[in-house]
């Protein structure tokens, strides 16, 4: 069964103690691109982060939000930044002599001053990684879960193409023969009007079908579709990434329907060529979404 590569998960949990939300989603890509939006504290995690999900996931553009929830009381140690208490001061007291004022601040006011009192968190990577490593591989399975349904849809889809196309191969395969007997018939008719009923050399008329009948055969462009075909129909009842495969075997199908175009010589084979082509377009385009 394929897997598209567009999907979404989310889930929620704690990370030292705080609600964390972790979003994944994917689109599809040539390759396996990881983009990362994380809070700051668990940047550190970064590198372990990508090489986890790319061992996940094998084609898509993956980009991950992991957030804390907001308003959530900080657990640490608290500690007095001197270094800006001190440059407070100097400022404050400055601003009160331009002022003439005689009061000095206050310790209370200095400490209530911006990153003068910094909490400091002591933060356990390995502890921390374990947790959002669990809370990852759930956002990834939900959004796995996703791509197989949406991978469902486009076997069933590309299945009902691949028989579209089996049929129009059939129909330009039954053609040949009427194509052949019109060419016989053409050439005749054109022949008699050239030479005003005198008899024509009827091994002279067969060789010229039999020429024409070569340089039209389209016999090993009709086989190798359906070779490809079948070997496309085959991959899509397999598991696993076959969407550069599926891409191959189309590029494939779809110069085996313009070389056999190109060969025929008919209008009404060139019209069944047309619908094989848009069909081949429409497979196409749901390929690039296969991972």
């Amino acid at each position: 069964m394929l897997k598209s590569m567009t999907g979404f998960g989310v889930v929620q949990g704690k990370v030292s103690g705080k609600r964390v939300v972790v979003e994944t989603k994917s689109v599809n890509h040539k390759f396996c691109e990881v983009n990362l939006r994380l809070s700051q504290r668990y940047s550190p995690l970064e590198g372990r982060i990508v090489e986890f999900t790319k061992s996940f996931f094998t084609r898509g553009r993956i980009d991950i939000l992991l957030r804390e929830e907001p308003h959530q009381a900080s657990v640490g140690i608290a500690r007095i930044d001197l270094a800006k208490l001190k440059a407070y001061q100097k400022t404050l007291k400055s601003a009160a002599r331009a002022l003439k004022l005689k009061e000095e601040p206050s310790l209370s006011t200095l400490l209530g001053l911006p990153e003068v009192v910094v909490t400091e968190e002591i933060d356990d990577l390995g502890k921390i990684w374990e947790e959002v490593h669990t809370l990852l591989k759930e956002s990834f399975v939900s959004l796995e879960k996703m791509r197989k349904k949406e991978g469902a849809g486009l076997t069933e889809f590309l299945q009902e193409q691949l028989r579209d196309l089996g049929r129009e191969a059939q129909k330009i395969e039954k053609e040949v023969p009427v194509n052949i007997e019109n060419h016989q018939k053409t050439l005749s008719e054109r022949i008699q009007k050239l030479t005003l009923g005198i008899d024509v050399d009827p091994q002279r008329l067969a060789a010229e079908v039999a020429y024409f009948v070569d340089r039209s055969d389209i016999s090993e462009e009709l086989q190798r579709l359906n070779s490809h075909s079948k070997h496309f129909s085959n991959i899509l009842k397999d598991s696993g990434p076959h969407g550069r495969k599926l891409d191959f075997l189309l590029q494939e199908m779809n110069r085996e329907v313009n070389t056999l175009s190109a060969k025929a010589q008919s209008a009404d084979i060139s019209q069944m060529v047309v619908e094989c082509k848009h069909l081949l377009e429409k497979m196409r385009e749901q390929v690039q979404n296969v991972e």
